[in-house]
């Protein structure tokens, strides 16, 4: 993968209406403000952001783990490398978001906008994606592993060239058509269907996406 250009940005749209998180906030952008190069990142373990406008924000390596996120707008956001651990997601914004190696297991984030994300490499093993919108997702080697993705929407999305790793993930209801690359099963197409290898590539093709191919 390419790592593409993008201009760092600092400005907070709307803030969070809780004071703890408000102030996390401003410490690491006073930091940056003053100094772009300068090393910092956001602590914000176990603060409630609820209420905040963050699109577009750098909030690369921010350390987020179980902290409210729950529909914030984080469009655009730069969250490579984040730690997002248990993180409450549940109807936020993520979409065009970058999540380059982000570490998001156990995340909660049901109903969560992704569409156009880059989770290249992240990580969101045993997490809750329940009817989340993963529409043209770049998925290489993003591990979904034990994951709920049940009535997610992954079409158009990129599965490869390193395999997404579906490995007992429930993928029930799934919105797959046009997805294409390498994925890791085996998958749990309903409650208590584990299908893997050509028989899961069938169920692919048969969901409308026969370029999705199956490695074990």
């Amino acid at each position: 993968m390419v790592e593409e250009f993008r201009e760092r940005s600092y400005q907070v749209h709307a803030w969070p209406s809780d004071p703890a998180a408000r102030t996390a906030l401003e410490d690491y952008l006073r930091v940056r403000d003053t100094d772009d190069s300068a090393e910092g990142t956001l602590g914000g373990a176990g603060l409630d952001f609820r209420g905040a406008d963050l699109r577009d924000l750098d909030l690369s390596d921010a350390y987020l783990a179980v902290a409210d996120l729950d529909g914030v707008n984080l469009a655009g956001a730069d969250l490579d490398r984040a730690t997002l651990l248990g993180t409450k997601l549940r109807n936020a914004n993520l979409s065009a978001a970058h999540l380059h190696k982000a570490e998001a297991d156990g995340c909660e984030a049901a109903s969560a906008i992704l569409a156009g994300a880059n989770l290249f490499r992240a990580s969101f093993v045993k997490s809750d994606l329940r009817q989340a919108d993963l529409r043209g997702c770049e998925l290489s080697a993003t591990n979904f592993r034990e994951s709920d993705l049940r009535g997610v929407d992954f079409r158009g999305c990129h599965f490869g060239p390193t395999p997404t790793r579906l490995t007992e993930a429930q993928l029930s209801g799934a919105k797959i058509a046009e997805a294409h690359g390498e994925v890791r099963g085996p998958i749990y197409v309903d409650a208590d269907r584990l299908l893997g290898g050509r028989h899961l590539e069938d169920w692919f093709a048969a969901a409308g996406a026969p370029e999705v191919h199956v490695v074990e």
